[in-house]
């Protein structure tokens, strides 16, 4: 039998620049879920809840088009800096 781990992106934070919390080296901060499912699908084991500092492999075209599906309400949607 083989597992395959599945990650799904739950909320992207974006630390702003204030006095109160000047930004960090680091300032985006991506949180997700891992669940491992066997060939069948089922899921084996409980879900497990991750946090991390976002770098830029971290930004697949998935995950840019999820949050660009999830700006568009707002009329926007993330480009990247060339």
């Amino acid at each position: 039998m083989t597992y395959t781990r599945q990650t799904q992106l739950l909320n992207l934070t974006i630390q702003i620049n204030s006095t109160l919390q000047p930004v960090g080296a680091l300032p985006v901060i991506m949180v997700s879920c891992d669940s491992i499912v066997d060939d069948s699908g089922a899921q084996v084991g409980g879900l497990q809840h991750a946090q991390r500092a976002v770098i830029r492999s971290d930004l697949t075209p998935e995950i840019v088009q999820t949050l660009n599906d999830s700006l568009a309400y707002l009329g926007y949607k993330l480009a990247e800096i060339e």
